[in-house]
């Protein structure tokens, strides 16, 4: 029975290391498919490529690949019949969307949509395939609402994807929805400051959990507080039953004032813990 082997992100992050790839073609028995040489080819072939990934080939490995006959996730398959094992197989190219990504099929050639569109050399592309066409190699394409096959959006067609489907017997899909943007580490910063990541040890478990580096937002949090030091700027801690208003009256300020230099966007809404600049 096939397992989960990563989410929907990191499906796309992997085929996205790969991007860019040469490969050459060697993957019967007895040899090993996906093996990285050291000239940076990869021996690969479209439904090998993925086979390999949705198996758990660890693809930065330079040194082992897989035989066919281990690949027990998905079965040694020809490109249909791992299509066939994906769910919500369909021949309607509308339902590619943003963030999830699907497994493209034509006769005798396999390819996935990534879920996202990206730019590379002036170029848009939203699929990653192995192919022999435009030049050979693991390499960033294109598909259009009607299933067309591109080697960029606007470039030169080369034949149609006939089917789509979920990785779901092998890929976690996350909400269908693309991963959020990360915030620079300076904004986290100004956040931590404002009491919007809680205090440590919860702050550190918050930020990690996030997928944020906590030494380093620590270390540009100190930097920012040593500049306030220098700056006589004044600061002010939020507690329970704060109000703007109160806050603002008690340092002889006005509520317009700290909304301004904190950058407040409703009045009404302030955190216990949140540091205020009050001068």
């Amino acid at each position: 029975m096939a397992k989960i082997i990563m989410n929907s992100i990191e499906l796309v992050e992997r085929l996205e290391n790969l991007a860019g790839r040469k490969t050459f073609y060697k993957n019967k028995y007895p040899y090993n498919l996906c093996y990285n040489h050291a000239d940076g080819r990869t021996s690969a072939d479209c439904v090998n490529l993925y086979k390999a990934l949705l198996n758990g080939y660890d693809v930065t490995n330079r040194t082992v690949g897989y035989f066919q006959n281990n690949l027990s996730n998905t079965g040694d398959c020809t490109e249909w019949g791992l299509m066939s094992q994906c769910s919500d197989v369909s021949k309607d190219f509308t339902k590619l969307k943003a963030g999830e990504p699907r497994l493209l099929y034509k006769s005798g050639h396999i390819g996935g949509y990534i879920g996202k569109e990206v730019t590379r050399g002036g170029h848009v592309y939203n699929c990653i395939e192995c192919t022999a066409a435009w030049g050979g190699g693991i390499l960033y394409s294109y598909v259009d609402s009607r299933g067309g096959r591109y080697n960029y959006k606007g470039g030169s067609k080369n034949g149609d994807w006939t089917h789509n489907g979920l990785m779901t017997p092998w890929v976690k899909y996350i909400n269908g929805k693309p991963q959020e943007p990360k915030k620079s580490n300076e904004e986290i910063a100004d956040e931590v400051i404002a009491g919007k990541w809680g205090n440590t040890p919860e702050r550190r478990a918050r930020l990690e959990a996030a997928g944020y580096n906590y030494s380093t937002i620590q270390a540009i949090v100190n930097e920012k507080l040593k500049k306030y030091v220098t700056t006589g700027e004044v600061f002010y801690t939020v507690k329970s039953g704060d109000t703007l208003s109160a806050i603002a009256k008690k340092n002889g300020t006005t509520v317009a004032k700290l909304v301004s230099m904190n950058n407040i966007k409703n009045p009404n809404v302030i955190y216990v813990g949140q540091k205020l600049r009050v001068k």
